[in-house]
């Protein structure tokens, strides 16, 4: 969502009023090491990511062939295997170089981003948040917990951001169909 809603702004005709990105990984390379440092989520991350794969092979078998993937331990060398041969990249590296979210990428915003993130985070680290730099369109809130995408208020899992964007979406004025 934080780098569609740059492209987006390019637009002449936009229909998206707002952006929102919870927990996003800003610096794509940070966040792959940091997740391959986590015994816990490392393996949970490829568990899942390995499963589309595989359901992507069966609806595409003519695209693709992912079985030679089945025993890649790692959530950064499958990413340098999978950029490399179905991607235009020459490396991991330059692929995530690629999506990392500049400094300074607000600039070219002429919509309102909220990116939501929290200290506790440990997927993607905080650091890579705090040298983004806020703009008229940009705001990032930071929490003190919420983990990966987690922001509950209670036992319930009510979420905190489900209301924060319910309440700024309530502020746009939307046309009337």
């Amino acid at each position: 969502a934080a780098r569609l809603s740059v492209e987006y702004s390019k637009r002449k005709n936009k229909k998206i009023k707002h952006f929102f990105a919870i927990s996003p990984a800003v610096n794509p390379e940070n966040t792959t090491i940091g997740m391959d440092k986590d015994y816990f989520l490392r393996n949970h991350f490829l568990k899942i990511w390995k499963k589309s794969l595989f359901q992507k092979e069966k609806l595409f078998p003519y695209l693709y062939n992912f079985s030679k993937y089945k025993k890649e331990t790692t959530v950064f060398d499958l990413t340098e295997k999978l950029v490399t041969e179905y991607g235009n990249y020459k490396s991991a590296s330059e692929y995530f170089t690629a999506y990392k979210l500049k400094t300074d990428f607000a600039k070219d915003l002429k919509l309102p981003l909220l990116i939501i993130t929290a200290n506790d985070d440990p997927v993607c680290k905080i650091e890579d948040f705090i040298e983004l730099k806020e703009s008229k369109f940009f705001e990032l809130l930071i929490t003190d917990r919420g983990g990966h995408n987690g922001f509950f208020l209670n036992f319930k899992l009510d979420c905190y951001y489900h209301k924060l964007i319910l309440s700024r979406l309530e502020m746009i004025n939307f046309p009337s169909s």
